[in-house]
């Protein structure tokens, strides 16, 4: 059976079970790999990536974050882009505009904007 991997900034790594005592941390990849799929992308404890959404999940969704703030969020349920703190939708346009604003490089490959 898989276990969840964590990559921390002293270079280590742990299966199974976070060292709550470590920094994640890995720049050419995700700190977090969970067995059901998931990865987080962690830059010195934080949720930070410039190339890309800093999560991804298994069912599809993906959350964009910069220095741990969450910029962005694609809602693979929904077919939709949203803002942080809203359900309101926004075009995949306006998504890539919000995305290099922060100076988050992605041209959002993959990600469409539904029935709109």
């Amino acid at each position: 059976m898989k276990k969840d991997k964590y990559y921390y900034k002293d270079g280590t790594t742990s299966e199974g079970a976070q060292d709550s005592d470590k920094v994640l941390h890995r720049e050419d990849g995700p700190a977090i790999e969970c067995a059901s799929g998931d990865k987080f992308w962690c830059v010195n404890g934080k949720c930070h990536r410039m190339n890309g959404p800093a999560i991804e999940y298994a069912d599809g969704s993906t959350e964009w974050y910069l220095n741990g703030k969450r910029v962005l969020y694609w809602s693979a349920r929904r077919n939709q882009f949203e803002l942080p703190h809203s359900d309101d939708a926004i075009d995949k346009e306006h998504a890539q505009l919000i995305l290099a604003s922060v100076g988050i490089a992605d041209d959002l490959e993959g990600h469409s904007d539904g029935d709109k």
